[in-house]
C-alpha cells in the first residue's frame, strides 16, 4: 500500500513546495502543456526503489513483489499520459 500512496504523497509535497514560490504560480499549466507530467510522475516513483530494496533486505518477497507491481502500475499510467499528451 505504501508503494501506491508514496509516489502520490511525494508528488503532493512537490506541488506544495512549488506552489509557495512566486514563479511557481503557473507551473501546473506549464507542466501539463509541455508534456513534462510523465517525467515528473516517473521521478516521484523513485522512493519505491528504496522501499523495494528494504523489503528485499528484510526477506519479504511478498512486500517486494507488491512494490514492483505498484511501480509497474505507475509505469502504465505514465505511458497513458505520454500517449494522451
Amino acid at each position: 500500500m505504501a508503494a501506491l500512496v508514496g509516489p502520490v504523497g511525494f508528488l503532493g509535497l512537490w506541488i506544495l513546495w512549488m506552489g509557495r514560490s512566486e514563479e511557481g504560480a503557473g507551473w501546473w499549466d506549464l507542466l501539463w502543456n509541455s508534456g513534462l507530467l510523465g517525467p515528473v510522475l516517473t521521478l516521484s516513483v523513485l522512493p519505491n526503489l528504496g522501499l523495494f530494496w528494504w523489503h528485499l533486505r528484510k526477506g519479504s518477497d511478498d512486500g517486494a513483489s507488491g512494490v514492483l507491481a505498484a511501480t509497474l502500475l505507475y509505469g502504465v499510467l505514465v505511458m497513458l499520459i505520454k500517449v494522451l499528451l
